[in-house]
Order: structure tokens, then sequence, then C-alpha cells
């Protein structure tokens, strides 16, 4: 049905676009075009209403990913991430990956980068600090 929606929006805009061209041509097949679009959004927002079963998975999936970046030393030798690397460690668009953990999380891909990495920055500060207790 969503589908058909755009098809037929696209079908129309078609003809107008070759016939009868005149002062409302322009108007209509951007009208088509806005309407397609709009229909496009609608379809990518849902997408995270209607994806109950995978919530959270995403984040889990970004989570061991993290650790492993930091475990194998590569924050050392590479600095932090970009949203562009876990993105692509993922399998995943930089943008689509955004989106998704904003929808589950509500905090940016380097914000959640940041929360990821600091317990694990600092446990291995304390580990190598030398401890100095004194009376």
């Amino acid at each position: 049905m969503q589908a058909s929606h755009l098809y037929l929006l696209y079908s129309d805009s078609v003809p107008e676009y070759h016939n009868n061209q005149d002062e409302y041509s322009r108007d209509i097949i951007l009208a088509h075009i806005d309407s397609i679009l709009k229909y496009l959004q609608r379809f990518y927002k849902r997408q995270f209403l209607n994806r109950t079963d995978l919530s959270g998975k995403v984040v889990s999936k970004f989570k061991k990913v993290i650790d492993a970046y930091f475990d194998n030393g590569s924050l050392q030798q590479k600095d932090l991430p970009s949203v562009t690397s876990m993105a692509s460690l993922l399998n995943l668009s930089s943008r689509y990956l955004s989106d998704v953990l904003k929808q589950e999380t509500g905090k940016a891909v380097m914000e959640l980068i940041h929360i990821f990495l600091i317990p694990g920055c600092l446990k291995k500060k304390l580990a190598l600090a030398p401890i100095n207790i004194k009376r």
C-alpha cells in the first residue's frame, strides 16, 4: 500500500511533465514531489516506532563495538572513534546510526561514545597509577 501511493504520485507527475505544459504544470509537479517526500519521511520515521522487537539491539551492538575498540588498543593508536567509523563497523550509515541511537537513548552518537569510553579509561588509568596509601 505504501509503495502504491508513491508510484501513483510519480505516475501522475510524469504525464504532467511531458504534456500540456502550462502555468500550473510546475506547481502540480512540485506538489507531487512534495507529497512523495512527505510519504518517504513518514515511512522512515515510522520504522523507529514499529521496531519494538529490535529496540536496544543497536545500542548493545554499539556498546560491544566500543568495548572492542577500547580492548584492542585502538583508542591509544587512533584516538576517539568517529561516527562514520562506528557506523561502518556496524554496517550502517552514519545518519541511520545517529537516528536509531537518538531514538533509542535520546543521546547523540558522540555523547554515547564518551559515556561508554570514560569508565574504561578511568579503570585503565587507575590500574596504571601507583598506589600511595599513607596512614
